[in-house]
């Protein structure tokens, strides 16, 4: 007898979601090229250009605040993750792992197949042999960057961004443990977590690892998707105009806080858990509401993942004085962001039509045996 699957919160809601996770991804991924190409180390090296409205000081100020995107990425990810497990109360954890292994090979291929591309599109600008080495040897570190393991056997990689592909299967297989662990324990599990980063290294210094680093943001995510918190928050009654100045002002509480420098030595591990929650409610719950720049924001963010992997290549590697040579902040900005994801889009519709065809070819294999 098959049962009935229940979708509720542990408080009997109906869901405990974000009115548009892309949107909030596509903030993300803006703050990130904010971030690279005028507030990270790299761009104290940038040409100058004009910044308009904004003095220099200013414009590097808030594009520091950028760095926060690879915590809303890891924010996004667990919530997505838990959010699927909570959503099941029959659920098992084996069942919940099932599922992650089918996750895991799912964005390793996909990784894989924008690795080729990559080669495809630019080939003749690596040496592939001073890179990887010779032989065997280099072929097989070769093919470890390939699925996007570089980071973890500390072999060598061909873009610096793509460390965060093993982070991002570290979260597939964590994320289902703390899930359940957070069903039997309940959400007061959180203010535990706060004190784990201190264990990845003796000394007492939480910035060990980048699991380690960004434990707390995945913690808050799982305790944020059981507690049905952001579905409380869309439902708050509160005039439409007060929740947007309620949101612009946590934003720029959120910037000038993060920005601190002390805050910025000691206790990103930790601020940045609440930082992430304000960022993807923003991006997600206020932008997400508006008709047209939600559509904007969620189309950036639906491909955001190769928008992150492959900017790098035109800001600093490949086409740094084509993008540099706009001048104005601003079109440098817009320039990158469109180059980046006409890239993206055309690996997309490249992808679908690969499934496509390889759905065509199984079809027909199938009618003839």
């Amino acid at each position: 007898m098959n049962s009935t699957v229940k979708k509720t919160t542990p408080e009997g809601g109906k869901s405990f979601g974000i009115k548009n996770t892309n949107a909030a991804k596509g903030l993300a991924i803006c703050l990130m090229l904010l971030y690279h190409l005028f507030g990270a180390v790299e761009s104290a090296s940038n040409p100058e250009c004009t910044y308009l409205l904004l003095n220099k000081e200013s414009i590097h100020f808030i594009a520091g605040f950028g760095n926060i995107c690879v915590s809303v990425f890891v924010f996004l990810t667990s919530f997505g993750i838990s959010k699927g497990i909570f959503a099941d109360e029959n659920m098992t954890l084996k069942q919940a792992y099932n599922k992650a292994a089918k996750r895991f090979w799912k964005l390793m291929v996909s990784f894989f197949i924008f690795y080729v591309s990559v080669q495809a599109v630019w080939f003749w600008c690596f040496d592939y042999t001073s890179l990887y080495g010779h032989g065997w040897e280099g072929l097989m570190k070769m093919l470890i960057d390939s699925v996007g393991l570089a980071n973890l056997f500390g072999t060598p990689v061909l873009n610096m961004t793509w460390w965060y592909m093993t982070l991002a299967y570290a979260l597939i297989f964590a994320v289902p443990a703390l899930a359940f662990l957070v069903r039997k324990t309940g959400p007061a599990i959180l203010i535990a977590s706060f004190f784990v980063p201190f264990i990845f290294l003796p000394g007492g210094n939480p910035v060990y690892g980048d699991f380690g680093r960004y434990f707390t943001v995945c913690m808050t995510a799982v305790v944020v998707s059981y507690t049905g918190f952001c579905d409380k928050f869309m439902e708050w009654k509160l005039n439409g105009a007060l929740k947007w100045l309620l949101g612009i002002l946590l934003m720029v509480i959120a910037v000038i806080l993060r920005q601190n420098p002390y805050v910025q030595d000691r206790l990103l591990w930790a601020l940045d858990a609440p930082l992430s929650l304000v960022t993807v409610l923003f991006g997600g719950a206020l932008l997400g509401s508006v008709p047209v720049v939600s559509n904007v924001f969620s189309f950036i963010g639906k491909h955001s993942m190769h928008i992150f992997f492959v900017h790098t290549f035109f800001y600093l590697i490949l086409w740094r004085n084509f993008i540099f040579g706009f001048r104005y902040a601003a079109l440098i900005f817009v320039m990158l962001l469109l180059v980046s994801l006409a890239y993206a889009v055309a690996l997309y519709y490249v992808k679908e039509g690969v499934r496509k065809l390889a759905g065509l070819i199984g079809k027909r294999i199938r009618k003839q045996s």
